[in-house]
């Protein structure tokens, strides 16, 4: 791997890593970032956004100690105030925190849960929520609004 990247592996070139996840994916994910966490390259990482969609088993992953500038995690709101009823819930991968997603460091500059738009006539369902097909609301979040309705948005690069 590194052969194919010289500037990384002698240190003379630093590469940004964002990471989307969904589903299983979001496991998966975690052991791509431990590995290059743990990598000869990792002083050559700049980890910007940590995207997890719809994650399965979120609560076995932990995402508080990860260098990442933003962390999101995306889905439905079971166990929210104000929660969808359970028919529009995502029910293949029904939706906990990821670990340390509420309670991640400061050095975070943007970071937690933004759950699937009310009344925008986005899919809902049991198979619905977690298809990776309707979550392109993510990308059309506004930025700059009040009382954290910004939360999960998306800056284009």
């Amino acid at each position: 791997m590194l052969k194919d990247y010289p500037g990384l592996s002698n240190g003379t070139e630093t590469i940004t890593i964002d990471v989307v996840a969904h589903s299983m994916g979001f496991a998966y994910a975690q052991g791509m970032i431990d590995v290059v966490r743990n990598s000869t390259i990792k002083a050559n990482i700049k980890w910007s956004g940590y995207y997890i969609l719809a994650p399965e088993n979120g609560s076995a992953g932990d995402v508080k100690d990860l260098p990442f500038e933003e962390i999101w995690q995306y889905g439905s709101d079971l166990n929210q105030p104000g929660a969808d009823p359970m028919w529009l819930q995502d029910g293949v991968a029904p939706q906990v925190a990821v670990g340390g997603i509420n309670n991640l460091p400061s050095g975070n500059t943007k970071g937690g849960r933004a759950f699937t738009p009310k009344n925008q006539n986005i899919p809902k369902g049991f198979v619905e929520s977690h298809s990776i097909g309707n979550y392109g609301w993510i990308f059309s979040i506004q930025p700059g609004l009040q009382n954290n309705l910004s939360n999960g948005y998306v800056s284009p690069r």
